[in-house]
């Protein structure tokens, strides 16, 4: 009797088996045929060529726009990409500590210190970008300081400031 069990049992596995390849290459079936036309269609290759193209580590250089005694001054700084795009490299980089020579050339930066970036999206000439709470009552030249930065770095825009997702009027 209990090895009648074991038969039973042995069975039952086989079938289960013999159905979960069976489902398995009906699912195939249907997906294999239908690869190339997704991948088509969202552009894999395409993506995966830009992304094996770009050198990821390469430093970027932008303007930004700082403030000296009497006037705004911009100022070159150079970050690593890490796969970001120009438009959020240039908040960035723009958004990075004040260095010693810059402190050195008389230049200062109005935006608070631990200002960080959450968002950046430029579509049709409109940019949306969205800073950290530090941002909150800070000096209109701050929000000057990131303007001219952005129309440096990408050419006439209309701007909009978001603070932790909120809109705010500069």
């Amino acid at each position: 009797m209990a090895e009648e069990k074991e038969r039973g049992r042995i069975r039952y596995t086989r079938v289960f088996a013999l159905a979960l390849a069976v489902y398995t290459a009906a699912l195939l079936a249907i997906a294999i045929p239908r690869i190339p036309g997704v991948m088509e269609k969202y552009r894999i290759s395409e993506h995966a060529a830009m992304y094996l193209a770009k050198d990821h580590a390469d430093p970027a250089s932008f303007t930004v726009v700082l403030s000296s005694s009497s006037s705004f001054t911009e100022t070159e700084r150079t970050i690593e990409r890490q796969g970001r795009d120009d438009l959020h490299l240039a908040a960035e980089a723009l958004l990075m500590p004040i260095r010693s020579e810059e402190l050195q050339e008389g230049l200062v930066s109005y935006i608070p210190e631990g200002t960080e970036l959450i968002g950046i999206a430029e579509k049709e000439g409109f940019v949306f970008i969205d800073l950290s709470s530090e941002m909150r009552g800070a000096d209109r030249r701050a929000f000057e300081q990131i303007e001219r930065t952005l129309r440096v770095n990408e050419g006439p825009c209309e701007i909009h400031f978001l603070i932790e997702g909120r809109p705010v009027s500069v």
